[in-house]
């Protein structure tokens, strides 16, 4: 079938065909309510037969045998006023199956049925129940007309239309027909009558709901409610087109189309969706085609509903501040960027501390990274604090023309790093070995303190406390500016053995305290026994029978103990060989003069002493050498004295 096309109305005439004899002929005239529209049902209508004869056959009566009609027909054949096959269009109208003669006419009580004689042209008949003719009597008496009335209904619209009167509406024929039988002869010609209808296409509605506001980025749809007509029509087909504009009135080039098809009344939805890229107001449109039954229509620009505002995409920005580290050392900050559409702009990273709880004491720190590579992971420049303490993160994203600024908070999740102190390390070098009676002294390098403070406390432990466990035997405090080397006093050891130092720097609020550990590399001291010196005086030379003594001076000894043994060779025994012939021996208490005992020689000649200091556990042994400067004695001749008595 074609589409119906309604709408435009229009009242024909009654159409009466000619007799074939002059003098008798018959009227006919259907009565088809007009305008309709497809869906309306059991509308009254009527179809008139009149015995218009005039003289000299007017005077008698005429038998109407046989009463056939044509709903729909585009256009009747001219020479014959039948519709041809072409141009038939059964199933336009459906007529009530029995229609009634009209009070008051000459067909009044009669019944008829109406049939369906041919389908192909959809042509029906009216039988009279009981198989009686309608009579009509001469022209102007009160019987000369029958109206016989009955309800059609409209089920679509014709596709052969006389004419097309509009978008939405068409116009065909009702083409009545009538065989009758006069009671003078000769008999007349079928007569034919016609009459146009004009046939409007159903009107469904059309409301439409467009998502009323997204940010950028979404998706976005709109939705055509698309509802029966009232009457009801056919269920509509064709389909809907959904235009969206990004300006006010709908004008220019829509910046998306959508076409989905229809199959019957429903909510329809513009596919795929529309995903803008910028903000702003979009207006939707949708357009109904409408069908061979059914109106096209369309949503105005601007209607409700059909409007959809698109905000700013809202990205969100999660922060992953360094973990913990010493003070000294780079701290960072990461932002991760996400939901953002095409994001450009800069994300400021700026840190807050040490322990400001609110970051409201101004920033320490500030580093802006462009946002170039849309959403993802930006890391902060570097920080390298120098104190220790909790520092605090904001990043702040600027946003752009499509996307909406973003903050991470103060003491948002894993926003706060912790400083803790830095470790420096302390390597301590201790003075070489010396002798007993030296002093020792013990050197620390500070080194990765962060401007460290404080002290280095330097502790002697020993001789040979081998776990520093003794209880220190000197201390010594040295205050601390920075990194670098510090030296304790100096210690004088007295007694010989291993001495151990231990050096503890102090810390601060940056730094943490460390301590080199007993038995540290380079923190032993040997102290050696001290070389005392021994130098001797003997008496000078004496006769023989004379004493004669040797005295050591004992110097550079530490509380020098022992004894020193005087040992006297001679006379003339100029290597010290053999056996003594006098030794002596005297305690020691400290540095200091020692004197033999006395040796009374009875012969001349050279001695030669030798004095040997036994040493002890602080002091070595020391000995004068034989023939050493000052050690030999000359003991001359003895000058006895003679006198005589005559």
């Amino acid at each position: 079938m074609r589409s119906l096309l309604a709408l435009v109305v229009t009242v024909a005439s009654l159409v009466v065909a000619p007799s074939a004899f002059a003098g008798l002929a018959l009227g006919v005239g259907p009565t088809f309510p007009t305008p309709v529209t497809v869906g309306q049902t059991n509308v009254p209508a009527s179809l008139q037969l009149s015995n218009v004869s005039t003289p000299p056959e007017s005077g008698g009566t005429v038998s109407v045998t046989q009463i056939q009609l044509v709903p729909a027909c585009g256009s009747s054949d001219p020479s014959t006023g039948d519709c041809p096959l072409a141009q038939a269009d059964p199933g336009v109208f459906t007529l009530s199956p029995t229609a009634t003669g009209e009070a008051g006419t000459a067909c009044q009580g009669m019944n008829f049925v109406v049939t369906v004689t041919d389908p192909a042209t959809g042509q029906v008949q009216f039988v009279p129940v009981g198989g009686a003719p309608v009579v009509l009597t001469a022209p102007g008496t009160p019987n000369s007309v029958c109206r016989i009335d009955f309800t059609v209904s409209v089920n679509k619209a014709p596709v052969h239309p006389n004419a097309v009167l509009g978008p939405n509406s068409l116009r065909t024929y009702v083409l009545a027909h009538v065989i009758a039988s006069p009671s003078t002869a000769p008999a007349p010609a079928p007569e034919t009558g016609n009459q146009p209808v004009i046939i409007n296409k159903a009107a469904p509605g059309l409301t439409t709901t467009a998502t009323p506001t997204a940010p950028v980025g979404s998706p976005i749809t709109d939705t055509a409610h698309l509802t029966a007509a009232s009457p009801p029509g056919p269920a509509p087909t064709g389909t809907i087109t959904f235009n969206l504009y990004s300006t006010a009135g709908c004008g220019g080039v829509p910046v998306f189309t959508s076409t989905v098809p229809v199959n019957g009344v429903g909510d329809y939805t513009s596919a795929p969706p529309f995903t803008p890229t910028a903000p702003g107001s979009y207006f939707w449109t949708a357009a109904y085609s409408g069908d061979l039954n059914n109106a096209a229509m369309t949503t105005a620009c601007g209607d409700n509903n059909e409007t959809a505002v698109i905000t700013k995409a809202a990205p969100a920005i999660v922060t992953h501040a360094s973990p913990t580290v010493a003070a000294g050392n780079p701290i960072t900050d990461t932002a991760t960027l996400s939901g953002g559409v095409n994001p450009t702009g800069n994300i400021v990273f700026t840190l807050f501390g040490p322990n400001d709880t609110n970051c409201t004491a101004g920033a320490i720190f500030t580093s802006t990274v462009p946002v170039n590579a849309g959403n993802g992971n930006y890391t902060s420049g570097p920080f390298t604090p120098t104190l220790a303490g909790t520092y605090r993160w904001v990043a702040v994203y600027s946003g752009d023309a499509n996307n909406a600024a973003v903050t991470s908070p103060c003491n948002a999740a894993n926003e706060a790093v912790v400083v803790s102190p830095a470790q420096p390390a302390i390597v301590t070098q201790a003075s070489p070995t010396v002798a007993a009676g030296n002093p020792i002294t013990d050197t620390a390098t500070l080194s990765g303190g962060v401007n460290p403070t404080g002290n280095i406390v330097f502790t002697l432990f020993g001789p040979n406390d081998t776990n520093c466990s003794g209880g220190a035997i000197f201390t010594s405090t040295r205050p601390v500016a920075g990194n670098g080397n510090y030296t304790s006093g100096p210690f004088t050891p007295t007694l010989a053995g291993t001495y151990r130092w231990v050096a503890v720097y102090s810390g601060d609020a940056n730094n943490a305290a460390v301590t080199s550990p007993c038995n540290a590399a380079n923190e032993a001291v040997v102290v050696s026994p001290a070389q005392p010196a021994i130098v001797t005086q003997a008496s000078p030379t004496v006769r023989a029978g004379n004493p004669i003594t040797d005295t050591a001076t004992l110097s550079g000894g530490v509380n020098p103990t022992g004894t020193i043994t005087f040992t006297l060779f001679g006379p003339n025994n100029v290597g010290c060989t053999g056996a003594a012939i006098f030794t002596s021996t005297r305690p020691v208490a400290g540095n200091g003069n020692y004197t033999s005992g006395p040796f009374t020689p009875t012969l001349a000649g050279t001695y030669r002493w030798v004095a040997v200091y036994s040493g002890d556990a602080n002091n070595a042994t020391v000995t004068s050498s034989c023939n050493a400067a000052n050690e030999a004695v000359v003991v001359s001749p003895a000058q006895p004295a003679i006198v005589t008595q005559a």
